[in-house]
C-alpha cells in the first residue's frame, strides 16, 4: 500500500546560526522523516504519525513551536495547535496557550470529545491539565536566542514567520495534518493566527491535506489552505493549487510570504513557498526520502511580472542582491540549461529581446547575466553605468587549461584545479557585449553555449548537474560555465545586497527587498513600458 508524509519547520525569509546549525537541524529533520516513515509503512495511522511528528518539533528548539517559541508584545508565550483527520473531517484546535508543554497534544486529544472544536486561553489550558498533559511554567518555552532577539528589536519586528507542521496519508488511504506554533514575535497578547484556523494555515478532508507557514494574518484572511484544497477537489493538479493559492495570498498581501506542504489521496506531494527558505523533509513509498532548507520555489509573483508570453516569463525579484534585478523563467518550467537545441536557442533569442527592452527601460549602459543552476529560472542585472573593460583570463597558478576550436570563430577553454573541472570559458570572436550582438553572431554563440554542455553532460556527468552560465559585462570577450558556484555560498543565510557590480554574480537570493509596494509599481511601469512594442 502507498503512503506519504511531508513535514515543516517554518517559511521564513532570514535565517540565524552558522553552518553547524544548519547541519545540527537538518540531520534532526532526517531523522524525524525516517522514523515517520517506518511508522507509516509498519502501519500507523497518519492522524497519530502527524501529531507525534509535531510534537517532536516542538520540542525542538530551534524551530517556532512549543520550546523556542517566540515572545509576544508583553514578553511571554502564547501557542496554538490544530489537528485534523482527514477521513472524519473532525478537526481540533486550542489558541493562547501558556503551560501546556505540547499544543498538539490538547488538540489530539479533544478528537476524544464531541466539543469544542477550538478553546482558547486560560480554558484551553485548564482541559490540557484536566486531562492529565504535561504542563510547565510559560518561560520553559523561552530559549536564549529568542530573548535576545526580543531584548534587541523591541518594537522593531524583522521577522515574522514560524510554524511547524505535518501532512501524511497512510496505508490505508486516510489523510491527515497538524500544525503548531509560537506565533509572531511582538505579536498583540491573545492574538491567534492561521496555523489553528481550520481552512486558514490548516485543512485535511478524504482527498487532499495541507498545512501553511509564513505570515500568519496574511494566510488567514487569504484562506490559504482552504484555497488550495478547493482548487485540488475541483481537479487542478495539486501542485498547481497550492502554487495558485500562495500566489492569490501574496497579490492580496504583497508584504507577506508562505509555504506550504500537501498530500493529496493518491500520494503527490506538493512544497512550495515564496518566501526565502522552508525547512522542511518528506518522504514516500514511490519517493526517497529527502530533508533539508529549501529554496524558494516561486521566483516570480504576479503583482512583480514585466512580461510574460507562452515561452518566457519576467518579473522584478523579491529577494535582490543588486537594484533593479530581474528573474526570467522558462514556460513550461523546465531547466534553462537542459533544454534540447531548438527550444534552447528560441528561449535566449526571446530573452535576448526582453533584456533590450528591460535594457532601454532603464537606460542601462550594460547587462549582466547568471543562470540559477538546472533550474527554469535567470537573472538579469541591469546596469546604471559603464563597467571597466577586463577582459581578462584572472589566471591562477593551480589551473590547468585544455582548449577546444569551436565553428563561428569560437573557442571553449576548459579550466581545471587538481584534475577536476571547475569551468569552461567560450570566446566570442567579438568584443561587444552579448546582448548587443547582431541577432546571427548572438544565434551562433547560443548554439555553442548548447554544445558545450552537451559536452560537459558527457564527459563530466554529475560534477556537471548544477552549471551556472555567467555573462558578466567586465569580460565581454566570452561567457563562461561555471561547475558549482562561482563563489562561496552564503546559504541558508541571504546573499549580500551590491550596489555595484561583484567581480562573480551570485545565483542565489539576497535580503527582501524593504518596499514590496514601491517594487509592484515599479514593476507595473516595466510591464507597461514592455508591452507598449512588440517583444
Amino acid at each position: 500500500m502507498s503512503y506519504s508524509i511531508v513535514l515543516h519547520a517554518g517559511a521564513a525569509d532570514s535565517w540565524a546560526g552558522e553552518s553547524q546549525l544548519q547541519e545540527k537541524t537538518e540531520f534532526f529533520l532526517h531523522h524525524l522523516i525516517n522514523g515517520a516513515e517506518d511508522k507509516l509503512r509498519n502501519g500507523e495511522s497518519a492522524l497519530q504519525v502527524v501529531t507525534e511528528v509535531v510534537s517532536a518539533l516542538e520540542d525542538y528548539p530551534q524551530f517556532n513551536a512549543g520550546k523556542g517559541s517566540a515572545l509576544n508584545n508583553d514578553g511571554f508565550h502564547e501557542l496554538e495547535a490544530a489537528v485534523i483527520d482527514g477521513r472524519t473531517c473532525r478537526y481540533r484546535a486550542a489558541g493562547g496557550l501558556q503551560r501546556t508543554k505540547n499544543p498538539i497534544k490538547l488538540a489530539h486529544k479533544m478528537l476524544d470529545f464531541p466539543a469544542p472544536a477550538l478553546i482558547i486561553g486560560n480554558a484551553a489550558d485548564e482541559l490540557a491539565e484536566t486531562n492529565g498533559l504535561d504542563m510547565v511554567d510559560n518561560s520553559y518555552f523561552t530559549t536564549d536566542s529568542r530573548r535576545v532577539y526580543w531584548e534587541a528589536k523591541m518594537n522593531k519586528l524583522l521577522e515574522n514567520h514560524g510554524t511547524v507542521g505535518a501532512v501524511a496519508l497512510d496505508i490505508y488511504g486516510n489523510l491527515a495534518a497538524a500544525n503548531s506554533t509560537g506565533g509572531v514575535t511582538f505579536k498583540h497578547r491573545g492574538r491567534i493566527g492561521d496555523t489553528a484556523i481550520v481552512g486558514a494555515g490548516i485543512y485535511a478532508d478524504d482527498e487532499v491535506a495541507v498545512v501553511c507557514s509564513g505570515s500568519g494574518d496574511a494566510i488567514l484572511q487569504a484562506t490559504v489552505a482552504g484555497r488550495a484544497a478547493a482548487a485540488t477537489r475541483s481537479g487542478t493538479k495539486l501542485n498547481d493549487a497550492v502554487e495558485k493559492a500562495i500566489l492569490k495570498s501574496a497579490e492580496l498581501y504583497p508584504d507577506s510570504s508562505c509555504g506550504v506542504i500537501a498530500i493529496d489521496a493518491s500520494g503527490s506531494i506538493s512544497i512550495h513557498c515564496n518566501s526565502r527558505i522552508f525547512a522542511v523533509a518528506s518522504a514516500s513509498s514511490s519517493q526517497p526520502e529527502w530533508a533539508g532548507i529549501a529554496r524558494s520555489t516561486i521566483p516570480i509573483l504576479s503583482q512583480l511580472a514585466i512580461f510574460e508570453n507562452e515561452k518566457i516569463i519576467a518579473g522584478m525579484v523579491k529577494y535582490p542582491t543588486f537594484p533593479n534585478q530581474i528573474v526570467v523563467c522558462s514556460q513550461p518550467r523546465e531547466p534553462i540549461l537542459s533544454l534540447e537545441a531548438e527550444p534552447f536557442v528560441d528561449f535566449f533569442i526571446r530573452l535576448r529581446r526582453v533584456i533590450r527592452k528591460v535594457q532601454s527601460f532603464y537606460q542601462a549602459p550594460d547587462i549582466a547575466f547568471i543562470t540559477c543552476g538546472k533550474t527554469s529560472s535567470a537573472f538579469v542585472f541591469p546596469l546604471s553605468i559603464s563597467t571597466q573593460y577586463m577582459d581578462i583570463d584572472l589566471k591562477d597558478d593551480d589551473y590547468t587549461t585544455t582548449y577546444r576550436p569551436l565553428s563561428d570563430g569560437h573557442r571553449a577553454d576548459f579550466h581545471y584545479v587538481d584534475d577536476r573541472l571547475i569551468k569552461v570559458r567560450i570566446h566570442r570572436p567579438d568584443k561587444a557585449g552579448l546582448f548587443s550582438t547582431e541577432l546571427q553572431q548572438y544565434s551562433q554563440t547560443i548554439l555553442q553555449i548548447w554544445t558545450i554542455l552537451q559536452v560537459l553532460s558527457r564527459e563530466v556527468g554529475p560534477d556537471a548537474s548544477r552549471p551556472h552560465l555567467e555573462v558578466h559585462p567586465q569580460r565581454k570577450g566570452h561567457v563562461t560555465i561555471f561547475l558549482g558556484m562561482p563563489h562561496p555560498s552564503s546559504f541558508p543565510k541571504p546573499a549580500t545586497f551590491c550596489d555595484s557590480l561583484p567581480g562573480y554574480l551570485t545565483p542565489e537570493l539576497g535580503p527582501k527587498v524593504a518596499d514590496m509596494a514601491s517594487l509592484g509599481r515599479l514593476a507595473g511601469k516595466m510591464a507597461e513600458y514592455l508591452t507598449s512594442s512588440s517583444i
